[in-house]
């Protein structure tokens, strides 16, 4: 990819296609979803994450914020 063509993208002048976005997403190591302005976790690890904090927060006796998020994630 050219500098130009990186700048352009940067500073708004350009939008790229979901292919180089996905490209980018894998470069920075962060989620397509996070990329396209989805998420605001940057991959997986944040989100696990944020499951837990919240499970360790307000508890999760009987496992449903657990299985829901991991549904979503598998989704």
């Amino acid at each position: 990819m050219f500098q130009a063509t990186y700048n352009c993208y940067e500073n708004g002048l350009r939008v790229p296609d979901n292919e180089i976005i996905l490209r980018f997403a894998k470069y920075y190591d962060v989620s397509p979803a996070y990329m396209f302005g989805f998420c605001h976790l940057q991959n997986e690890a944040e989100y696990y994450k944020e499951i837990l904090e919240h499970i360790s927060e307000n508890g999760d006796s009987d496992g449903s914020y657990a299985r829901i998020a991991l549904e979503e994630l598998v989704a």
